[in-house]
């Protein structure tokens, strides 16, 4: 053997052995704060350069996950699935749910894109999804003011090693009660005379015939980014929305009208489109309701806290226009796919049979997540529905007054 055919074999072991003990790393969808003004593929593109950043680092010991292993994943996740051939997930997996059947040992390296009142910030983070394992590594870059596509992949390149971040957020606005249905200028960019809050008024009429009434108590926003032309009109609209909402194509028909002021091409502006519901009032304008989740036991491993409508259970109890407490020993029959087979209130009494019935129709409503085990469960728990006392600024209107 010689010398060369020697060394070219010596390496290629030496990449095996390397490879082989590489940590595995999947590098996570973006996170975007409102005031970020991305369309998802220019996100994507954004992801594509933190992934060669990473592998560019060949003293980590990581292994990324090839983008072409994630799709199959990412598409699972798209369909509302947990597991491959299983059934649809009433509540829709995230991507970190997938992994943790698929890659359970690897890193994650999220990416944050944000702006606040400093300018606007690029953070690439890696740690692991074991809370037991504390080691992280970060890097961070500012952006360009204008913070459009070019800019933020400029920031890739100038990613520096930083000890740690602020966790990404935004603060919303206050105010007094808006209408039912309310569209804010978040954001906005590329050459703009004025504000475009003025021009989102034209479409207040088309907004409010978007309100879901099947949310009646329960408020949800619709996060649009806007694309204007020279001449004003609206060259690009995408309403990013909660899984399956039918509210979508509404937002999407009122906002795509809109005449904004004549001006460069490059302008964006994000939108915040909020459905705010309706307040719950009982007999009693003084009370509201709180309701909470005690004693959970589920087979599943269910969050219960998150995932029950606890807008239509205490909605229940304000329409029995009751002002004491009740707690009710509730059970469920969960299905593997997270969707309620049967709700009881146990044990069945003579007391408050309208609200209990108004209660198990509710809580059939409630959508779970897949089972871990791809098994259904029974998950029991008290549900305590009690009556407050409003601070004065939020009592309801008394139309005896």
């Amino acid at each position: 053997m010689n010398a060369a055919r020697a060394l070219a074999i010596a390496c290629a072991l030496a990449a095996l052995q390397r490879s082989a003990a590489a940590r595995p790393l999947v590098v996570m969808p973006p996170w975007s704060g409102l005031a970020v003004l991305l369309f998802p593929e220019e996100l994507e593109t954004v992801r594509d350069a933190v992934r060669e950043f990473i592998a560019s680092h060949r003293e980590l010991d990581f292994e990324i996950v090839p983008r072409e292993k994630l799709a199959p994943l990412e598409r699972r996740v798209l369909d509302g699935r947990l597991r491959d051939g299983g059934p649809r997930c009433a509540d829709p997996p995230r991507l970190e749910d997938v992994l943790e059947t698929e890659h359970p040992n690897a890193l994650r390296a999220w990416t944050n894109l944000d702006c606040g009142k400093g300018g606007c910030t690029l953070d690439v983070i890696v740690h692991s999804s074991n809370p037991r394992e504390l080691e992280e590594w970060i890097w961070s870059a500012p952006v360009d003011a204008a913070a459009l596509p070019r800019d933020w992949l400029r920031a890739v390149a100038k990613l520096a090693p930083v000890k740690a971040v602020s966790p990404p957020g935004f603060t919303y606005r206050s105010g007094v009660a808006p209408p039912t249905v309310r569209a804010v200028a978040m954001n906005y960019a590329g050459g703009w005379r004025s504000t475009p809050q003025g021009r989102l008024a034209a479409a207040q009429k088309a907004l409010d015939a978007c309100h879901d009434a099947s949310k009646r108590y329960h408020a949800h926003y619709y996060v649009t980014l806007i694309k204007v032309r020279q001449d004003g009109s609206v060259a690009r609209l995408h309403v990013a929305h909660e899984p399956d909402e039918p509210a979508e194509a509404c937002v999407t028909a009122a906002l795509r009208p809109l005449d904004f002021e004549r001006g460069a091409a490059a302008r964006r502006v994000r939108v915040a489109v909020v459905d705010d519901g309706l307040p719950i009032v009982l007999s009693d304008a003084r009370y509201g309701v709180s309701a909470t989740i005690d004693r959970v036991r589920a087979g599943g491993g269910y969050s219960l806290d998150e995932k029950l409508p606890l807008a239509e259970l205490r909605a229940c109890y304000a329409d029995a226009g009751l002002v004491v407490s009740r707690r009710f020993e509730v059970a469920l029959d969960v299905e593997e796919s997270g969707h309620v087979a049967a709700a009881r209130i146990e044990p069945p009494g003579a007391r408050d049979t309208g609200l209990r019935a108004c209660l198990e129709q509710a809580l059939l409503h409630s959508r779970l997540p897949c089972s871990a085990d791809g098994k259904p469960a029974t998950a029991r728990f008290q549900l305590a529905l009690d009556p407050y006392v409003l601070p004065v600024e939020e009592k309801a209107a008394d139309p005896a007054e």
